[in-house]
């Protein structure tokens, strides 16, 4: 879709969410340089070689002046989305607004039968780390001694300045297979229905880094195993893996 036509459909579809879920959506949406908001809006600096990203800024904020003078009266919520995000960020009312925005996508998606835009709609708000839907899962579990192994982007034992040396976060259902299912709950209207059972054991784990490796070598490191459904034990990719389910504690 194309990024003039995306925006002016989403400024119609938010028109119907409250100022919060309105700013949240935004916040979402304009991270990273791959969002469709992001787009030819970049700052050059004649020191640097490449140019400085804008994170969607720009279009951002001219929706917000467009909503703030819409005549439309939007749906209130009950959210507390200040609390959806940062270091206050609970997530309990993190999973309630995720909800409240899907439930909102399927309905609107029901009406209009416009499925590249809702296509767009969620893989946008999908697209950063800060976002709604990889902000769901709490960490739950750490392993009892941390590992050694060094891979890219990842905490080592021998690492400087953490206070998490050797341990990976990780989440027990990976993000994109949650993200998958709250997508294909939207399109089949039955968002009610799923995502609390989608939600019940997604969590992470400070998962030792020497099994985090056991993970991406048994080809498990966005995949749940063959089979595997909602309600299924949640540690079965760990076991799959080779993961001892005894070297994991609660924290």
């Amino acid at each position: 879709m194309e990024k003039e036509e995306f925006v002016d459909k989403l400024f119609i579809a938010l028109q119907r969410l409250s100022s919060g879920a309105q700013k949240r959506v935004l916040e979402d949406m304009r991270r990273l340089n791959s969002s469709i908001l992001c787009k030819e809006h970049r700052v050059y600096d004649v020191n640097k070689e490449k140019p400085i990203a804008r994170y969607g800024r720009p279009i951002c904020e001219m929706l917000l002046r467009k909503l703030s003078k819409s005549k439309c009266v939007p749906l209130e919520d009950d959210i507390n989305w200040s609390i959806t995000k940062g270091k206050r960020k609970n997530y309990i009312e993190v999973r309630r607004a995720l909800k409240h925005l899907m439930v909102f996508a399927a309905s609107y998606y029901l009406e209009t039968k416009d499925k590249e835009f809702m296509e767009c709609f969620l893989n946008t708000l999908n697209s950063n780390q800060d976002s709604l839907v990889k902000s769901t899962a709490p960490i739950m579990y750490k392993s009892i001694t941390p590992g050694n192994k060094l891979n890219v982007g990842k905490r080592s034992a021998t690492s400087k300045n953490t206070k998490d040396k050797g341990f990976t976060k990780e989440h027990n259902i990976p993000t994109k297979f949650i993200y998958d299912a709250i997508k294909k709950a939207v399109f089949n209207n039955d968002v009610i229905d799923m995502f609390d059972l989608i939600m019940k054991d997604n969590f992470q784990v400070l998962l030792n880094s020497d099994d985090d490796e056991k993970l991406n070598k048994a080809g498990l490191r966005s995949k749940m195993p063959v089979g595997w459904k909602f309600g299924d034990d949640p540690f079965a990719r760990y076991v799959k893996g080779g993961i001892d389910l005894n070297s994991l504690k609660k924290v």
